[in-house]
């Protein structure tokens, strides 16, 4: 009898599709994995990048109380609100320390950490939304070059070296390598100094 009844239910539900009646809509945060994570050396510029898969998925806008926390020096972070839409396959989120926010030219971040330093450069584990997603590395895997950053494809473990390129989920990327927009705020505080 049981199956009868769930095969009845199965038989309905695409017979509703069928006839353009709404489906249930699925609506969450799941597929999100980081797959980018940056810091210079001193830690006050940091960047954690995440991104949707390239296949088919449901709304996951709803980042809104998710936490994204690192276990070396016990911060977290719950997320304020949802994100502003719905996202469409590969499309990022950024989540940034006060520092990354405040360089002339860089992209705005969706999200901005209560503190630099916010990870440890010498090694940490990043979790998102209680397990859903965890990155883990060591201090000579993540480089503080001001030009590279850690990556890594979306639901996979390898972390490969290459060039930082922050996107923020309105799809803005970094318009230079985040070391010049460095270089070139110190050099700008530099010409501030010797002019006073």
């Amino acid at each position: 009898m049981q199956f009868k009844k769930s095969a009845m239910l199965a038989l309905a539900a695409t017979c509703a599709g069928g006839l353009g009646l709404p489906s249930i809509a699925r609506a969450t945060f799941h597929e999100w994995r980081i797959d980018e994570l940056y810091s210079n050396a001193s830690g006050t510029v940091q960047f954690i990048e995440l991104q949707q898969p390239s296949f088919e998925f449901d709304d996951e806008r709803f980042v809104g109380s998710q936490i994204l926390a690192e276990s070396a020096l016990g911060h977290s972070f719950t997320f304020p609100s949802n994100l502003p839409g719905v996202p469409v396959a590969d499309q990022n989120f950024l989540v940034a320390t006060p520092g990354f926010a405040s360089l002339p030219g860089a992209p705005t971040p969706d999200y901005v950490l209560p503190s630099n330093n916010w990870f440890s450069t010498a090694g940490d584990t990043l979790n998102y939304a209680s397990g859903i997603d965890t990155l883990s590395f060591t201090g000579s895997q993540l480089p503080t070059d001001g030009i590279n950053s850690i990556n890594r494809a979306w639901g996979t473990t390898p972390l490969i070296t290459g060039r930082e390129t922050p996107t923020n989920f309105a799809g803005v990327p970094e318009p230079a390598t985040l070391g010049l927009l460095i270089i070139g705020a110190g050099l700008g505080l530099m010409r501030r100094r010797r002019a006073v």
